[in-house]
């Protein structure tokens, strides 16, 4: 009798392998999708904050202006305009290149004049697109003290791909000073 339950349990050791190494294969499969996704979440996170640094970077520029000197250049709002990049005049922060506060004083080598900058690499090696719009407050947006307030936003984009990453806004009042009576 022992002979015979020795001879019906033959091969139950390996039936028993290979289940557990169908378990171990699926438990590792897991884990390195969890991996996979957390270092993909990482990445993307790193690309967003990059991105956020370099707006905010280019609104401190504007911030150290007074509300005069917040201005773009006249000749490149025009041009970006007048070439059909849809990527800019397609933002939701562009309305007309007539309603862009310029001047033609305004430096086209200051980073804070141009409505355009491409290729600028950020502390992570990367390039990215950084589109730059001033737009003087009107109608229902205007502050109810009648005071002039330009926005200033930054949209900061993946020069790839184009894809929006950062998006910041600041608005300028006229109270933070001019160089003359008649801002």
């Amino acid at each position: 009798m022992t002979t015979k339950r020795a001879r019906a349990e033959d091969g139950i050791g390996l039936v028993e392998l290979v289940l557990a190494l169908a378990i171990l294969n699926v438990v590792l499969l897991a884990l390195f999708a969890t991996f996979n996704a957390g270092s993909l979440a990482l990445r993307r996170a790193s690309r967003i904050s990059t991105a956020e640094t370099l707006a905010d970077k280019q609104l401190e520029l504007y911030r150290a202006h007074l509300y005069s000197g917040i201005l773009l250049d006249n000749t490149l709002v025009n041009s970006s305009a007048t070439t059909s990049d849809a990527t800019h005049t397609g933002d939701s922060a562009w309305v007309s290149a007539a309603s862009q506060y310029t001047t033609g004083t305004c430096s086209s080598t200051l980073p804070e004049c141009q409505p355009i900058q491409t290729g600028v690499t950020g502390p992570d090696g990367r390039t990215y697109r950084i589109d730059t719009y001033v737009r003087a407050l009107s109608g229902a947006d205007a502050p109810a003290s009648g005071r002039g307030v330009k926005r200033v936003t930054v949209v900061v984009r993946d020069s790839s791909d184009g894809k929006v990453l950062a998006r910041l806004t600041s608005s300028f009042d006229l109270a933070t000073g001019c160089k003359t009576a008649t801002c």
